[in-house]
């Protein structure tokens, strides 16, 4: 078995993040890049010179959600809750340079997905007292809700 996920693990990207999420200790400067390279295959993917059109925006925003949420995910612990901020707003700041359809809303579901991130930080931090909320709230030009 221990050969079998070890194999599984080199070969897919994406199961090698699941399980080191679950399982591993954070590691946030691969979890930042990971995101970044998974944002640029996800342009990619949709983009019809050098823009996402309408038909695509909806199946682009859901992958780009899904990519943002596996990388977030394991960053949700005490000890990394400034790096999750700090990878989700890096997220939020490449969304800048997408060109899109955004009829649908995109870049306010986009925003949306960001604040919720950082709601979840403010409330873990409870939990941390050497946490520097008020830099966070501050960097965001977020008012404590």
């Amino acid at each position: 078995m221990r050969e079998f996920l070890l194999a599984l693990i080199d070969e897919d990207e994406r199961v090698r993040h699941r399980i080191t999420s679950r399982f591993g200790t954070p590691d946030t400067s691969r979890a930042r890049v990971a995101l970044n390279a998974e944002i640029d295959a996800i342009w990619y993917r949709y983009k019809r010179n050098g823009y996402i059109v309408y038909r695509d925006a909806f199946k682009f925003e859901q992958d780009l959600n899904e990519a943002f949420w596996n990388a977030m995910s394991p960053l949700f612990r005490p000890q990394t809750l400034m790096e999750a901020f700090e990878v989700s707003y890096a997220f939020l700041l490449q969304l800048t340079d997408i060109e899109n359809d955004d009829s649908d809303g995109f870049f306010t579901c986009m925003i949306d997905q960001c604040i919720n991130v950082w709601d979840e930080i403010i409330r873990l931090s409870q939990y941390n007292p050497c946490f520097p909320k008020a830099h966070l709230i501050r960097s965001v030009g977020l008012m404590s809700r």
